[in-house]
């Protein structure tokens, strides 16, 4: 008695196979739009009081008035306690004026890269006279 009958015939197994494509085809579409009005209408919202930075209108004003790309440069230990303010309050700079960067160099960790800033950095500086700072 071997009644050898397949648990899915062929229609059925090209009905589930169109189900799944068509599944995943519309989940794909939901993240593309999702993803695309996320980056039109941005808005942040805070889970925690704690973390906040607010900046003051004057602030704003000042970064808002910002025409010229700028990079701001954080040397700094990043297993500093301050480092995570430091940080945030950047991005909320950042986030305030899309012409603001943060690059982080933690001289500890990344030695070369810090001495590579230092010495751009130091001939940058103005000379001054001896004995004027």
């Amino acid at each position: 008695m071997n009644n050898s009958k397949p648990s899915f015939t062929s229609g059925r197994r090209w009905a589930i196979s169109f189900d799944v494509g068509l599944r995943t085809a519309l989940v794909l579409a939901v993240v593309v739009m999702v993803n695309y009005l996320g980056a039109k209408f941005y808005g942040r919202f805070y889970l925690s009081s704690q973390t906040r930075v607010q900046l003051s209108s004057r602030t704003l004003s000042v970064i808002h008035s910002i025409t010229n790309q700028i990079t701001v440069t954080v040397y700094y230990d990043k297993t500093d306690d301050w480092y995570p303010s430091i940080i945030a309050l950047l991005n909320e700079y950042r986030s305030a004026n899309p012409k603001i960067s943060v690059k982080t160099v933690d001289y500890v960790r990344d030695a070369g890269e810090a001495q590579k800033i230092r010495r751009n950095t130091s001939s940058a500086r103005p000379r001054t006279r001896p004995g004027h700072l």
